[in-house]
């Protein structure tokens, strides 16, 4: 099995019942600290493990992750899909997208800030998604969410 996010979370409790099912398990993340914690943890308890740090909105990361694990970077994206009704650079926008409404309703940091601290390149780029998941920009989603009606846009 391929568990992708498997350092933490739901990824790790997936990928530990796996390997608990006698299931060779490879293990993707992008936290390569907590990616290698999670890997030396599992074979402590003589799993079948193998951990792979991987960013699966980068295209070069998820060749590189298919072919560590013998397949095709197309047959990935098809099971990714086939499991969570997404492709992986989906999931990952749409995980980006929450956490960027979470800081917009949350915080006063800048437009700029928010887009950085949530993996988006610039500004621009997450008005851009904004616009094409919510309909609506960054700016006016604070405006009629924010938790404090004194936050800046």
């Amino acid at each position: 099995a391929v568990v992708t996010g498997a350092a933490s979370g739901m990824g790790r409790a997936f990928a530990e019942r796996f390997a608990r099912e006698g299931m060779r398990v490879v293990l993707a993340d992008v936290e390569h600290a907590a990616l290698d914690r999670a890997v030396a943890e599992l074979r402590r308890q003589d799993h079948d493990v193998m951990g792979v740090r991987t960013d699966v909105c980068q295209i070069k990361s998820v060749q590189a992750l298919a072919r560590r694990v013998g397949r095709s970077p197309r047959h990935l994206t098809r099971v990714f899909r086939k499991e969570l009704g997404v492709a992986p650079a989906e999931a990952m926008e749409q995980l980006r997208l929450e956490a960027a409404r979470h800081a917009l309703q949350q915080s006063a940091a800048g437009l700029k800030q928010v887009a950085a601290r949530c993996g988006f390149g610039s500004a621009e780029v997450l008005r851009r998604a904004f616009l094409r998941a919510l309909h609506v920009t960054p700016s006016a989603y604070r405006d009629r969410f924010s938790a404090r009606g004194d936050l800046a846009s």
